[in-house]
């Protein structure tokens, strides 16, 4: 460590300049970084698809499909676009609803 200070009692200008390339390079960096969370999504090539499963030990079938299958409704309903329920199915006491999001229409009809 002794050696890094006789270095730089020896050469001063060099460490001056280290040290504002360093800076420099710092704020270029920092100016250049993208400030993105989220990744740019080509919606044209990818439809954007929800895929929800919900069960309750204490509804029968019969309650959680009319009360989950509303309230998922009433949440995709609050997506910005439009969402469009594909397919709404039972499968071992587990309500499975399957959304085309971000006003995609789709040919088939839901299930």
């Amino acid at each position: 460590m002794i050696w890094l200070v006789r270095v730089a009692l020896s050469h001063p200008y060099t460490f001056v300049f280290m040290a504002i390339l360093i800076a420099i390079l710092g704020i270029v960096t920092i100016f250049g970084m993208s400030t993105d969370i989220l990744p740019e999504i080509d919606i044209a090539s990818n439809v954007p698809i929800v895929q929800i499963a919900a069960s309750s030990p204490t509804l029968t079938e019969a309650q959680l499909y009319d009360y989950g299958l509303n309230f998922i409704r009433t949440q995709l309903a609050t997506v910005q676009g439009a969402v469009q329920i594909l397919r709404e199915r039972f499968v071992s006491s587990v309500l499975l609803v399957k959304a085309l999001g971000g006003g995609w229409t789709s040919g088939g009809s839901s299930q």
